[in-house]
């Protein structure tokens, strides 16, 4: 008896899996950008609105300060949302809730929801972890999410979205009650490039997707759907046996630095080095690499913006011969999945807050 060894090279597949992923997850974004501009518009508004009033001395402004504060923590978790979105998928998988995986994607695609379209939620799983590629799994809720909204973007109607725990795992469903998928339609709904969608509003590859992210997580997914009665995706996913990543512990302020501070955004710079002084620290503050370089003084930490005067925070590190202190690096847009060059210690996401600064500070210095 003889043994037979069959190979086939799915480099090119892979890749065309990847390149239809990263488009789908483009042409996502596109669809939701009126959404996204209507989150963002509201979330703008009572942060200029309060502003304006405080600059002008009105005393009627009770409580603008934190509400301030709350509508711009919810754009930089709505504009972190969308650089991570628009990014590669990390092919790694990871434990996680999945309920907060569709919070996230309820957050996203709300504002692009028909107006007649109401949203009910029931998330109550518990335990709700699942092991998966999370970037995958926000994406394949998104496409469900939209897909929905857009069934009733005539007549309206309600999109139904539970999450509950069941003996196999962690139950999804997705519901809506549009006019349902014609039979003809329900037998090519997973084709990949097929959709009923007008053109330039649907690339056909949103539900082969969701299917794929199903699939990869060891789930399995049903479809019920009929003319005139809607339609439910029931997706069953594993649950995982570990435990979701914690957020880390508060720390306490670490002892009094000197602090090289770098950033050529005037306003940024001011502020930064006020939030310092606040936590305890003597900031030195410079608007240019140049003068950061030039200066010749002592210091036990240098806080430098990624992109300064048409160079980098990192070029800057290195040219700081006579400093083998912490670097942190401030940025907006810096690839969270890359990793940071040898001379940074850390990096802060702007907008950032004062736990965030004081945190960061403490983690670098050991204290």
């Amino acid at each position: 008896n003889g043994h037979y060894c069959f190979m086939r090279d799915v480099t090119e597949q892979k890749q065309a899996e990847h390149r239809n992923a990263q488009t789908e997850r483009l042409n996502t974004v596109g669809i939701l950008a009126s959404g996204i501009a209507h989150d963002l518009n509201n979330l703008l508004t009572p942060i200029l609105g309060y502003a304006e009033m405080i600059e002008a001395g009105c005393d009627d402004t009770p409580g603008a300060a934190k509400d301030i504060a709350e509508a711009a923590k919810r754009a930089q978790e709505l504009i972190a949302q969308i650089l991570d979105f628009s990014k590669d998928v990390s092919p790694d998988t990871s434990t996680f809730h999945m309920a907060q995986v569709v919070r996230n994607a309820l957050q996203f695609v709300q504002g692009s929801l028909p107006a007649n379209v109401k949203v009910e939620t029931k998330l109550d799983a518990d335990p709700d972890t699942v092991c998966a590629i999370e970037g995958k799994m926000q994406l394949m809720v998104m496409n469900l999410l939209s897909n929905a909204g857009d069934a009733m973007e005539e007549e309206g109607g309600v999109l139904n979205v539970e999450l509950k725990s069941v003996s196999e795992g962690v139950q999804l469903i997705v519901s809506d009650t549009g006019p349902g998928i014609p039979d003809k339609v329900l037998s090519r709904i997973f084709e990949p490039f097929f959709t009923t969608k007008p053109l330039g509003r649907g690339s056909g590859l949103g539900l082969p997707m969701v299917r794929e992210a199903v699939e990869e997580a060891g789930g399995t997914l049903d479809l019920v759907s009929r003319p005139g009665d809607g339609t439910t995706f029931t997706i069953l996913l594993p649950a995982s046996e570990k435990t979701a990543s914690s957020e880390p512990k508060e720390k306490s302020n670490c002892g009094p630095l000197k602090i090289l501070v770098v950033d050529d955004e005037p306003q940024v710079l001011t502020v930064t080095g006020k939030m310092l002084l606040h936590l305890g620290h003597e900031p030195i503050c410079f608007g240019s690499s140049a003068e950061a370089l030039a200066y010749d003084g002592k210091y036990d930490l240098v806080l430098t913006d990624y992109h300064i005067d048409g160079s980098s925070g990192v070029e800057l590190a290195e040219q700081l011969k006579d400093f083998d202190g912490p670097v942190i690096l401030v940025t907006g847009n810096y690839d969270s999945q890359q990793e940071l060059p040898p001379r940074i210690s850390s990096k802060i996401n702007k907008p950032f807050t004062l736990k965030t600064l004081r945190e960061t500070l403490a983690s670098v210095t050991g204290q």
